[in-house]
């Protein structure tokens, strides 16, 4: 059993050995529950709505997992919570992307990296086109930088009583 002090939680440590003629012929070393290993989860996941920390809690999974088709369509899915969220019009995706930027939750280039995420998640779900670490590490980055700005920097901001 072993405490991580940079998530604050306990694991299992377990190494599976393949013993052949009395010698070890493999040996693999995992832990339980998977742990993130390329990347570490939002902070500030506790500022979200609670439709988006279940999400995102489940795309987190199968990353450490070492899934990543999954992932991309729970990141797609994260990006369609946060427009129902927001309350944006729009009949497709697409339309609501735009939404988002009309009403100043992102930017305009903001919106082009999130119809970049819709697009993956589009392959991934109708082409069944397999990923890349790199492509699903980005578009983490992505939807964790529109996090910050959509939910967690207003908060502080309020706290702060900045007047704007």
């Amino acid at each position: 059993i072993i405490y991580c002090l940079g998530c604050d939680t306990l694991s299992f440590n377990y190494d599976l050995l393949v013993l052949a003629d009395g010698e070890v012929s493999q040996s693999q070393k995992d832990f339980f529950p998977a742990h993130l290993h390329a990347r570490k989860s939002f902070k500030h996941v506790f500022d979200l709505p609670f439709t988006i920390q279940k999400i995102y809690k489940e795309v987190i999974t199968a990353l450490a997992n070492k899934l990543n088709l999954i992932p991309a369509i729970g990141i797609r899915m994260l990006v369609e919570a946060i427009c129902e969220d927001k309350k944006v019009q729009g009949k497709n995706l697409r339309e609501k992307i735009d939404d988002l930027a009309n009403k100043d939750y992102l930017t305009k280039e903001g919106a082009k990296f999130l119809h970049s995420i819709r697009g993956m998640g589009n392959m991934v779900a109708h082409e069944f086109k397999m990923l890349t670490d790199e492509e699903v590490d980005v578009a983490m980055d992505i939807i964790e930088a529109l996090f910050l700005n959509i939910y967690v920097l207003p908060k502080k901001n309020k706290r702060l009583n900045l007047k704007s």
